[in-house]
């Protein structure tokens, strides 16, 4: 198979010899498929799959140091980046204080 304009990359990819890697970031199902197709000529695959990045705030946390950072961590380049905060748990002695400070990053991202 030629890789040219038009083909569909990853049949591309795996069937060229001269490509002998494959990084990808994205969905289980498709790095299954990935893994799959990598195993003919044993093509060195990385996989980060089901990206689904938690964020931990524990009782002794102070929050008005760490909820710019965790606003930050779910929404920079908003929110496209691998290791962007997907679930957010905090304990309940500190869960006021830190839901309040992070819905003021929303309302005023330039503070």
């Amino acid at each position: 198979m030629s890789c040219r304009a038009g083909t569909n990359w990853a049949r591309c990819s795996f069937s060229t010899p001269t490509v002998r890697k494959v990084s990808f970031t994205g969905s289980v199902g498709t790095g299954k498929r990935i893994a799959a197709a990598a195993v003919e000529d044993l093509k060195r695959v990385t996989l980060e799959l089901g990206g689904n990045d938690p964020a931990i705030v524990l009782a002794d946390a102070d929050p008005a140091k760490v909820v710019d950072k965790l606003f930050w961590g779910a929404f920079a380049n908003s929110g496209q980046v691998c290791v962007a905060i997907k679930r957010l748990y905090v304990h309940e002695d500190v869960y006021e204080r830190s839901s309040k400070g992070s819905s003021s990053g929303a309302e005023d991202p330039h503070r």
